[in-house]
């Protein structure tokens, strides 16, 4: 069967080069969840907070369902002869097409205008670097955009429902940490698997909970806010990043994530409010007499 044939793999390599394998793996890495979930808490503190909270909740989600289904399926990738980049772990369905297909779908569905092109051009641009770096069979990457598209049309419907309206603040915090606890729960008692996206998206849960309470923060009021936060939030990103890769322990690095997590949806806009309030306002136009 093609779908699952090391044959396109072998032809799309037919024309690999230093220069295109180096390019590849730089593209890759935006199929992250990781580079994903930093791009969604910038939508959150650049463009919109509702959906970039609603982005980071839709790809960790779906991550965590991804790390399941490889388990579940327990699918070989393409000889090891023929990767070009590091891998690990089963190939069906591809992760990195998994969540780039989950993270630009939502996004194209909630911001529309320049989102659709960019979602048309990412996630067929992420899955083929998958193909040409070996790690995945055409299949292993088809799977994974059809399960991130599962995943924000399930999300799609979830969001339109009112249970979480419904619920005051300490109902949302318990359902924020049990719902994903009991997951991880199940599947540390199934599989003896520690999933590292629920650990992150407990904290991510429980934080925008309580920075809807606490904090409050809106949109950034002119280009040195904008600056600050992009400035400052990628940094803040960046270095809960390579803290996380230098926890090996994977309770311990679920830990952290939980941490992370709210630093990223509470601590990181407090210190937004805090420093922008500071900053000169911009002056808005006046109206004619």
């Amino acid at each position: 069967m093609v779908f699952f044939s090391e044959d396109p793999i072998r032809a799309i390599q037919a024309f690999a080069s230093p220069w295109l394998t180096a390019t590849m793996i730089v593209l890759t890495e935006i199929g992250s969840r990781w580079i994903l979930f930093g791009l969604a808490m910038l939508v959150a503190y650049l463009l919109d907070k509702r959906t970039g909270f609603f982005l980071a909740i839709v790809l960790l989600a779906s991550a965590t369902s991804n790390s399941i289904l490889k388990t579940a399926f327990a699918m070989p990738r393409p000889d090891p002869a023929l990767h070009l980049a590091g891998s690990s772990g089963y190939g069906f369905p591809s992760g990195h097409a998994q969540s780039s297909t989950t993270f630009f779908a939502a996004a194209a569905w909630k911001l529309r205008h320049l989102w659709i092109p960019l979602a048309i051009v990412a996630i067929p641009a992420i899955a083929f670097t998958r193909l040409y770096l070996g790690v995945h069979f055409l299949g292993d990457v088809l799977g994974g955009a059809a399960f991130g598209l599962a995943a924000v049309a399930i999300a799609v419907v979830l969001a339109r429902a009112p249970f979480w309206d419904r619920l005051d603040v300490r109902a949302r915090l318990l359902v924020a940490f049990l719902a994903p606890t009991a997951v991880q729960g199940v599947l540390f008692l199934a599989l003896r698997q520690v999933s590292t996206s629920l650990g992150l998206l407990t904290g991510v849960a429980l934080g925008i909970v309580l920075e809807a309470r606490w904090v409050n923060f809106g949109r950034p009021r002119g280009t040195p806010a904008f600056a600050l936060r992009f400035l400052l939030g990628g940094a803040c990103l960046a270095a809960l990043e390579f803290l996380r890769e230098t926890i090996e322990y994977a309770p311990a690095n679920y830990a952290f994530l939980i941490l992370a997590g709210i630093v990223a949806t509470v601590v990181v806009p407090w210190i937004f409010v805090t420093i922008e309030a500071r900053l000169p306002r911009p002056e808005l136009p006046q109206a004619p007499a």
